[in-house]
């Protein structure tokens, strides 16, 4: 398994946490540009779902989803709260092939070792369909450490990231940036990019 167990145990542990902050976050300008460039009614993996809410909006807007997370906190919040269909699952179990004519992965990746970050670009490219649009995030700086909660995190740079997504076969189409304030407080530094294959 790719995914960090201490940082799912640091989810499942501070879930009313992360629900109020949540909650009061509005959905980001990344979900508007993702939605403009998913085709209708498309079939959409929300990878990383969190509590749901963005596969609530997709869903509410008549896109099939499937949110996966690896903390069964999230899932049982996101099932109870937001009513979609998510299930416990890791990158590690993605199987599907040219499956998904969108994924969505939100600040999931970063969750785990460097190593393993073009395996797991991997499994989502064999998923995604030729046309499909697949967007992630990930947190700007370099190496890897734990945060004050005991949460992983690898941090990338924009040219390390544009080379591993190369070799893999992922085209970038836009590329945003931003900062936030997360669960610990500190204001980090974030990266988005949307993909297509070649």
């Amino acid at each position: 398994m790719t995914e960090d167990q201490q940082t799912i145990s640091v989810y499942n542990k501070n879930i009313e946490r992360y629900k109020k902050l949540v909650v009061t976050t509005n959905l980001d300008k990344n979900v508007e540009l993702f939605l403009k460039m998913l085709k209708s009614k498309a079939v959409v993996l929300d990878a990383g779902c969190g509590i749901g809410q963005v596969s609530s909006k997709l869903q509410s807007l008549g896109h099939v989803v499937y949110p996966i997370d690896a903390s069964l906190e999230m899932v049982r919040v996101a099932r109870t709260e937001f009513q979609v269909n998510a299930t416990q699952r890791t990158f590690d179990q993605i199987d599907e092939v040219k499956f998904f004519g969108g994924i969505w992965a939100n600040f999931s990746l970063l969750h785990t070792e460097k190593k393993y970050f073009p395996e797991n670009l991997n499994k989502l490219f064999i998923a995604l369909k030729q046309n499909g649009v697949f967007f992630f995030s990930l947190k700007y700086g370099t190496g890897e450490n734990r945060d004050s909660l005991g949460r992983y995190y690898s941090y990338y740079s924009k040219e390390e990231v544009l080379d591993i997504l190369n070799k893999v076969g992922f085209v970038v189409r836009k590329q945003t940036n931003g900062e936030d304030k997360g669960l610990t407080n500190a204001i980090e530094k974030w990266m988005g990019f949307f993909c297509t294959k070649k």
